[in-house]
């Protein structure tokens, strides 16, 4: 995510949860503290490119990277998802 773009989004109300905060919380945790944050009139889009899964674990992706979400973390998301 660029500075551009994370200040577009901050400037209009959204939150990032930056990896760092992920890893610390953990996966589940930080997901279930960002659901707990909406109210229940609240619209939630959860969306992830797939080049934030390391690139060990997704290969074949445009942008592979050194750093990211694990395999099981984009799981774990998806599935708290629904």
């Amino acid at each position: 995510c660029s500075a551009q773009h994370a200040a577009w989004l901050q400037e209009r109300g959204s939150r990032i949860m930056w990896l760092s905060e992920i890893r610390r919380k953990g996966v589940g945790a930080a997901f279930d503290e960002a659901m707990a944050s909406l109210s229940p009139e609240s619209w939630l889009f959860v969306s992830f490119d797939l080049d934030a899964v390391v690139g060990s674990d997704a290969p074949g992706v445009s942008a592979p990277g050194v750093v990211g979400l694990t395999s099981a973390e984009a799981l774990q998301i998806c599935f708290a998802a629904g």
